[in-house]
């Protein structure tokens, strides 16, 4: 974080002017995002020891909940004092090195599963799912493939634009094996590309030893794609699907977190369809606290991939960017409304 933003964030963290724009401390609900855990440069020793530390203040500042006790606590929302979730979107590998630390303090996080590029690092697929290839298609810079099947589609990405292109793709292949063959047969750049997508993300295997060790799993959809714009039939795709495979490996799967996490990759048809596809509630990266009966959408703290010293840490765990987040937005709604003129 540059170094005057830093400073902001200390400042209203000693003030306590975050408390004007979020529910009472004692009674808020707090969510904490985290996508990985070393800093740039930093080795995995020193960052083992930053995380114990954060560990060790969270434990006593908190009462951290499992996913499931998170969940179980929704419906009435009687939530205990000072409710801490700790959240990690996309698997990286890099949770791997830190998860028996966060055990040490009895800490419980949920890893938000993205469906797709787990399949395509897990070297046990005998050949590409479905999952895996939607993902490729979805992230491959130079994807500009022409796809044709049997029945007389065609698809071509480059023209028809990638969006409509995949969702076409998903619903004609989703129920259908043969034309997923079809599909698996015409990608066959696929191997090469889909390794240096997933070359960071862990494997199922060892996905299942975290689930061994208490980490509970949550979707993070197929393809890790924006939610908005989307077809009904792609949607449910990226939601059932995605379930349906986590509850087959881990026997649950009641949390989902949207990718990116930004409120336009939602609105109220996507938590219609999530409500159908059987969750019990979808995570934002949203900056704040408490549920405001938004099962939905749900706020996070989303704690920057950097080296943070315990001040900071701590500033920013208990909503000291808030302000300057909501300063942000202001400022961006007032642009919108008077832009600047050409003249």
């Amino acid at each position: 974080m540059h170094w005057l933003k830093q400073l902001g964030v200390r400042t209203i963290a000693t003030t306590g002017v975050q408390r004007l724009f979020m529910t009472p401390f004692e009674s808020q609900v707090t969510s904490l995002l985290f996508h990985r855990f070393f800093g740039p440069g930093e080795s995995v020793s020193c960052g083992r020891e930053r995380i114990r530390k954060m560990c060790g203040w969270l434990s006593q500042k908190f009462t951290v909940l499992n996913a499931d006790q998170f969940a179980d606590c929704l419906p009435t929302q009687e939530f205990p004092e000072r409710t801490l979730l700790i959240t990690i979107d996309d698997a990286h590998k890099e949770v791997l090195d830190v998860i028996d630390v966060f055990q040490q303090f009895g800490i419980s996080p949920v890893v938000f599963v993205p469906l797709g590029w787990i399949d395509s690092a897990s070297s046990q697929q005998p050949e590409p799912t479905l999952a895996a290839m939607v993902t490729l298609l979805e992230h491959s810079d130079d994807c500009h493939w022409k796809l044709e099947f049997s029945n007389g589609v065609c698809v071509d990405l480059k023209s028809q634009g990638r969006l409509s292109g995949i969702d076409t793709i998903v619903e004609l292949c989703a129920n259908s094996e043969g034309f997923t063959a079809e599909l698996r047969n015409q990608l066959t750049e696929f191997d090469a590309k889909s390794r240096d997508l997933t070359s960071e993300f862990c494997t199922w295997h060892e996905l299942q030893s975290l689930h061994q060790m208490g980490v509970s799993m949550g979707s993070h959809s197929v393809s890790h794609c924006r939610m908005a714009g989307h077809s009904a039939g792609r949607l449910r795709y990226e939601f059932e699907e995605s379930r349906r495979v986590l509850i087959q490996r881990f026997g649950t799967c009641r949390l989902f977190a949207y990718p990116y996490g930004t409120r336009d990759v939602h609105d109220a048809h996507t938590e219609k369809l999530l409500h159908a596809a059987g969750y019990d509630n979808a995570f934002l990266v949203h900056a704040g606290f408490g549920l405001n009966g938004k099962r939905f959408a749900l706020p996070r703290v989303d704690i920057p991939d950097l080296e943070l010293n315990d001040r900071l840490f701590r500033a920013l765990s208990v909503g000291a960017q808030i302000p300057l987040i909501h300063s942000k937005n202001v400022f961006r709604k007032e642009h919108r409304r008077h832009p600047k003129s050409d003249q």
